[in-house]
């Protein structure tokens, strides 16, 4: 589920905006790819007018790979917090 909202919202509201020609489904993919460009910086990602661009299948490889991290981490975190908790007894 954490995969689905990190991932393929963001995809899904691209690929809606390339269908439909509506330019407003493009805000949240833009936001997408700012946060893993800002981290990795410019030999995968370049600038661009309105933010950055993946640079070819390693720019957008090391965005999706990022928040496939970024559920994983929070998939652990939320079960190892409910199995502690079903440890203490409620």
């Amino acid at each position: 589920m954490l995969l689905f909202l990190l991932v393929g919202v963001p995809l899904l509201f691209w690929l809606i905006a390339l269908c439909t020609g509506i330019t407003l489904f493009v805000i949240p993919m833009l936001l997408w790819i700012g946060i893993p460009a800002s981290v990795f910086g410019t030999p995968l990602f370049k600038p661009s007018m309105v933010g950055y661009d993946p640079v070819g299948i390693a720019g957008w490889s090391v965005a999706i790979l990022f928040y496939v991290v970024i559920a994983l981490v929070l998939w652990a975190v939320i079960h190892v917090s409910l199995s502690l908790r079903g440890r203490r007894g409620i």
